[in-house]
């Protein structure tokens, strides 16, 4: 049963991403790029980090690299979570877009670094790859930010929502698969501090995600302005 657990969390995530697909046709290339572009960083970051110390998923078709199990589960994962990230506040608030002139790609790569660099030398000094990432993503939401004032208000809302979203869809995927926590994560490494039964190094990274991935689109084409949709 807990073979397919993953999956079906991925299906929970598609439910609100399809959502949010059609209720928005202007925001479907910000939604498809994204996630595109984080999708394959998934299996990275799981060879590199999570799978050493924060947890062990099973996946219903893997494969190793080395010692370390890998699935598309969580390529999927992230391809729809950033999708959500990315768009959840202009939806919410029924925000378009302004952009000004798009900055080079180059600048992206440059931003994402922080990312790997903050995270790899925390977990150097002993931090749990979750907290470290959750570190590195804040790390390079600061510097976006310090870059684009306007991204603020974005920042910090898409935050927040993708926060209460863990908290929905960890309420419904616990309920399907009650001890998916203590099957799929080392529950040793964990602070122990939960609410409603959800760890809260999970909330913490999806506000992560929410706070840098939500403006990173946004950061490259360089928005101006929230006008009111």
């Amino acid at each position: 049963m807990y073979r397919f657990a993953y999956l079906v969390g991925d299906g929970i995530l598609a439910i609100f991403w399809l959502t949010l697909f059609f209720l928005r046709k202007d925001l479907r290339k910000q939604q498809l790029f994204v996630g595109l572009i984080l999708a394959p960083v998934a299996p990275l970051t799981d060879y590199l980090w999570f799978y050493k110390d924060y947890w062990r998923p099973q996946y219903l078709i893997s494969f190793k690299v080395g010692q370390v199990p890998l699935g598309l589960e969580s390529s999927l994962f992230i391809f729809l979570l950033g999708g959500i990230a990315t768009v959840l506040y202009e939806v919410v608030f029924k925000k378009r877009h302004a952009f000004g002139k798009p900055r080079n790609l180059t600048t992206i790569i440059m931003i994402i670094l922080p990312v790997i660099i903050t995270t790899t030398f925390l977990m150097k000094l002993g931090l749990n790859s979750i907290w470290a990432s959750s570190l590195g993503m804040l790390a390079i939401s600061i510097i976006m930010i310090i870059i684009d004032h306007d991204l603020v208000k974005d920042a910090i809302w898409s935050s927040l929502l993708m926060l209460g979203l863990s908290v929905i869809f960890y309420l419904v995927w616990l309920n399907i698969y009650p001890e998916g926590i203590q099957k799929f994560w080392l529950t040793s490494e964990l602070t122990g501090i939960k609410l409603w039964k959800i760890p809260i190094e999970e909330m913490v990274w999806f506000g992560s995600t929410g706070i840098s991935f939500g403006v990173l689109y946004e950061f490259w084409l360089n928005v101006k302005r929230y006008p009111d949709r």
